[in-house]
Order: structure tokens, then sequence, then C-alpha cells
């Protein structure tokens, strides 16, 4: 069978169901509420917008090789502390961050870092089009005027 592996990880953007790091603090923010952090948000996630995910696939599809495996990634790798700060920024422009971070008991299974490499991708020709701040201030946007998408 003709067959390409894609591997990601930490797919971030508009409709993305509120249980994922990034959708579900947007909400919490935008709902007045804390953002929950498991630990002291100490975990690294390299995190990648969805329309450059979608890019990939298509690089992938046309330039890619079959039975090989491609990983899809950027360098955008951030500690769960960090992605809650610049939510915070973003749509509390505040920097007093306490006021919006509730620290939750740790998950035991809660990986410190997971990365990958995304060279075999680059080598197709793609680039990722979208910076991280970009992508999360699209994806802000996008949650502020559906609010009751998940209603």
């Amino acid at each position: 069978m003709p067959i390409i592996i894609t591997r990601g990880n930490n797919v971030f953007g508009r409709y993305q169901y509120p249980e994922k790091l990034i959708s579900k603090f947007i909400l919490q923010l935008l709902n007045n509420k804390k953002c929950t952090i498991h630990g002291e948000g100490k975990s690294i996630r390299n995190f990648v917008y969805i329309d450059d995910v979608v890019s990939a696939f298509e690089t992938i599809l046309i330039k890619g090789q079959i039975g090989s495996i491609y990983n899809i990634g950027t360098e955008n790798e951030y500690s769960v502390i960090e992605v809650t700060k610049k939510l915070i920024e973003l749509i509390k422009n505040n920097k007093n961050y306490d006021n919006y971070i509730e620290y939750v008991k740790d998950r035991i299974w809660n990986d410190s870092r997971y990365a990958i490499t995304n060279h075999k991708l680059k080598e197709l020709g793609w680039k990722e089009k979208y910076t991280f701040k970009e992508g999360l201030k699209l994806t802000i946007d996008w949650y502020k005027n559906n609010m009751n998408y998940w209603d």
C-alpha cells in the first residue's frame, strides 16, 4: 500500500475542542476564569498553528516519498507557563499573571518535554508561515467571535 506517515504534536487554532492547553486557556481567560496549570507549568511543548499543519500535509502529499515518515512541527518550543503568560498578555493586556493563574496538582503521566525534528519536512520545501504569536492572535480572535461554538 502506498503509505506516508506523518507525526505532529500540539496543533492549535480555530475549532479546536477546548480540552487542549491553548484553546482551554483562551476560553478560561475570555470567561474571566483563571488558567489551571498542572504542576509548576515547566513542561515544554512544540506548538504549530493549524494552517501550517495543513500546508505541511499538502507539501507531503505533493512532494513526499511513499514509505517515508515526516514530522510536522516548528521551532516554537515553550513551557506551559510561558504560553499562559503570552495568552494573558494578549487577552487581558496585563502582566499581573498571578491574577489569572491557578496551579493544580500535576498529572502523574505529564511528560516534561517531547520534541520532534522537522528536517525532512523542511527538505521538501515546507516553511512555517505563521509565527507563534500570529497563530495565537488568530486563534484568540476566532474564540472571541465564536464563544458559544462548543455549547
